[in-house]
């Protein structure tokens, strides 16, 4: 059981990191731009941290290559992007002023934003971003043996050819 949380709980931990990353970006991206363009530029840099933690800490087995991992991972992320915008500018602009949330509203906004894809993106970086390479398909299972559909298909008619008269 172990064995299966520990990479969950090892996610939990580079993200916390990359979170660090990605907020300490945006509050030093306030000072220049609003907010809403704060959260989005600051996202590629917990994106990038995010992506070498993975890979050397996380999922380190993954024999994927850097190009194809790493295409994969900003594909997840750019929804998870999504997300975390969404909710950050949602809290901020919208719930917190309804309900009258005064502690800091940006930053508890962006640190429940950039925690609400954990679970989502750990399975889609497990099973799509550092998955390993898929290995060639074997077809036709027939008598026991694994073939592909042509060896078969070859291997039935010269055995039919041999049952001739």
């Amino acid at each position: 059981m172990a064995r299966r949380i520990m990479p969950f709980v090892l996610f939990l931990a580079v993200g916390g990191v990359a979170g660090a990353a990605n907020i300490g970006a945006r509050l030093l991206f306030n000072d220049v731009f609003s907010y809403e363009w704060a959260v989005l530029l600051a996202f590629p840099i917990g994106l990038f941290v995010a992506f070498i933690l993975n890979r050397t800490l996380v999922f380190r087995n993954s024999r994927r290559s850097i190009m194809s991992a790493s295409w994969r991972f900003v594909l997840v992320n750019i929804v998870a992007l999504l997300q975390v915008w969404l909710i950050s500018v949602g809290l901020v602009r919208l719930l917190f002023p309804w309900i009258g949330f005064v502690f800091h509203p940006a930053l508890v906004a962006h640190v429940i934003g950039v925690a609400s894809p954990a679970i989502v993106s750990f399975l889609a970086h497990k099973h799509f971003s550092f998955r390993p390479e898929a290995e060639p398909r074997r077809l036709a299972t027939r008598g026991g043996y694994r073939h592909s559909r042509r060896h078969f298909s070859i291997e039935t008619e010269t055995r039919n050819s041999s049952l001739a008269p």
